[in-house]
């Protein structure tokens, strides 16, 4: 793991970010996550010295085996009014009762909910668990107004998948999960992105 990590890094330097903590979904390295990230979300001020501009309207968290919809997802975000100011932001999909847990094939957060996880003493009191019951966690024990844009059926696992999120892919499908190996994932490249719809559309034609 170390010397693949290594070779990322060096193959690719300005996609990679090491966090301090070794791998693994209870480490608490999604808090490191989001504090990098946050670090990230300014940019300087083209003409007024001290002042910054934001970078970044939203974060995102989503799993290695999952694959993104990029134009798609584009338009969602872009459909969504405001910077990161007001009401905090969660876009993703899951918030189930008896816990409040993340789905974490992808969640992207409003730049204002980042700020207050790199500012509030919470989610650096509550760090070691499955990371994404943990974001859970830190909304309700700071007691964080969300506004919760939920994505139901646009955010999914492959069909097979034994998760409540499985479903058929769609020309809705953003966010398709569970590609756990190189033939699921080759499969959902292709079903994600254009075989099927190409397919459809010379029939159309």
């Amino acid at each position: 793991m170390d010397s693949a990590l290594a070779l990322e890094e060096t193959l690719f330097p300005l996609d990679t970010v090491i966090t301090p903590r070794r791998e693994g979904r209870d480490s608490g390295k999604i808090l490191d996550w989001f504090k990098w990230a946050r670090s990230e979300m300014y940019v300087a001020h083209p003409k007024e010295d001290g002042k910054v501009c934001l970078r970044y309207r939203f974060v995102g968290k989503g799993d290695e085996d999952a694959m993104f919809h990029l134009e798609r997802l584009e338009n969602l975000l872009k459909g969504l009014e405001g910077d990161g100011e007001g009401v905090a932001r969660f876009v993703g999909r899951g918030y189930e009762e008896p816990v409040m847990h993340m789905t974490g094939m992808l969640y992207l957060l409003s730049a204002n909910f980042v700020e207050w996880i790199n500012a509030s003493p919470v989610p650096r009191k509550l760090i070691h668990g499955i990371e994404d019951v943990m974001v859970g966690k830190w909304i309700q024990e700071g007691n964080l107004a969300i506004d919760f844009v939920e994505q139901g059926a646009r955010f999914h696992d492959l069909p097979e998948s034994d998760a409540f999120s499985r479903g058929e892919v769609t020309r809705e499908t953003v966010v398709l999960h569970w590609c756990k190996d190189a033939n699921r994932m080759y499969r959902c490249m292709t079903e994600l992105f254009g075989t099927k719809w190409q397919k459809d559309r010379v029939q159309n034609d």
